[in-house]
Parts: structure tokens; sequence; C-alpha cells
């Protein structure tokens, strides 16, 4: 069962196994050697790189762009 098809069944209720989904920001900054305020909170396309790095490196079943990164920039 791919990972869509396990969070569609855990939606429903009925998962093979429940999905496994961390929430990843500072370690997926860390992973593709970026500063977290700087860059992975201001710059989409960052943020979506390092999501996609853990994934494939842990196994993650589905990312998560969450604004919570950008309201946690101390900065603004």
């Amino acid at each position: 069962m791919n990972s869509k098809d396990l969070t569609l069944t855990a939606i429903d209720g009925i998962p093979a196994r429940v999905p496994f989904n961390p929430f990843i920001m500072h370690l997926a900054a860390s992973l593709i050697g970026v500063d977290y305020c700087r860059d992975y909170v201001q710059k989409p396309e960052i943020l979506v790189e390092g999501q996609i790095k853990c994934a494939s490196l842990f196994g993650i079943d589905h990312v998560n762009v969450s604004t919570d990164a950008y309201r946690e920039d101390t900065r603004q």
C-alpha cells in the first residue's frame, strides 16, 4: 500500500497501520543545510525541499507545509 492509500484509509478509519507523519521543521532545515529563520521559513521552495528530503530519508508518509514555520520567525 502506498502512502496516499494508507493516508486515505486512515481518514476512513481503517488503516493497515498508522501513517508516519512527524512534524520535522527544524530537522528538515538542518538536513538540507539551510538557516531555519532566514531560509526555511521564508522561502517555500526551500521548505518543500527539506520536507521531501526527510520523507525520502525516513519513510514519512506525507509532508507538512504548515505556516507554523513562518510564525516562529522571531525577526518579523
